[in-house]
């Protein structure tokens, strides 16, 4: 299907891939990604824009020391909850700005306050975790394995679209790539994709039923 879509031409007619979820959509957007075919979402944010896939990336930037900015640190900090806070986000910007490690500078910043004191363990705690595996896929098999408990049995979106569902697409996207680096720089593309292609995009992605209405 990708190679017939990398030969289409600029005229050609618009083309849709439907998928039953959102999390099916995934794989064909990396793919879409590699083979530099522009395309956008109908209805929605990217693959790589959703609520819990962003949350599983901020973990893979925190333990590879991957481009952390106070905003990776707060959305892993709120995934799962930890009630922390803008401010402590900020603490470990700092510690990381003064060339702490990521799980050093968290544990720094949770000795600021003892209102911060058990989230930071806890993040500190899953960060350290997925840092110590040895390969991509299994790094983020535990990132998921950390945050599959606050999205469990909660149906979002449209559909039987699952967060969860989601989690387990990155894992088997994961396996296509050599590094955290390589998969965070597609990553960072993905979520990119839809402003940058815009009317010059010649696929459509959406759900079967985000599609009702646009046939």
């Amino acid at each position: 299907v990708l190679k017939g879509l990398g030969e289409a031409k600029p005229t050609s007619r618009p083309i849709a891939v439907l998928s039953r979820t959102n999390a099916g959509l995934g794989t064909v957007e990396v793919g879409l990604l590699k083979a530099h075919i522009p395309y956008v979402v109908s209805r929605g944010c990217g693959f790589f824009g959703r609520r819990e896939v962003k949350a599983a990336l901020a973990y893979l930037r925190l333990a590879f020391n991957l481009g952390i900015t106070d905003e990776v640190v707060r959305v892993a900090a709120s995934t799962p909850p930890k009630y922390l806070g803008r401010k402590f986000s900020e603490a470990v910007a700092e510690q990381l700005a003064r060339g702490l490690a990521p799980v050093a500078a968290i544990d720094k910043a949770g000795s600021f306050s003892s209102r911060w004191e058990d989230g930071a363990d806890e993040l500190a705690t899953a960060v350290e975790a997925v840092a110590k595996e040895t390969d991509l896929a299994s790094a983020v098999q535990r990132v998921v394995l950390t945050l599959r408990s606050a999205f469990e049995g909660r149906q979002e979106g449209s559909g039987d679209d699952s967060r969860v569902e989601n989690l387990i697409v990155l894992t088997q996207i994961a396996a296509g790539f050599a590094s955290a680096a390589e998969l965070l720089e597609y990553a960072e593309q993905g979520g990119k994709a839809k402003e940058a292609n815009g009317l010059a995009a010649v696929v459509t992605l959406s759900t079967v039923h985000g599609f009702k209405g646009l046939e």
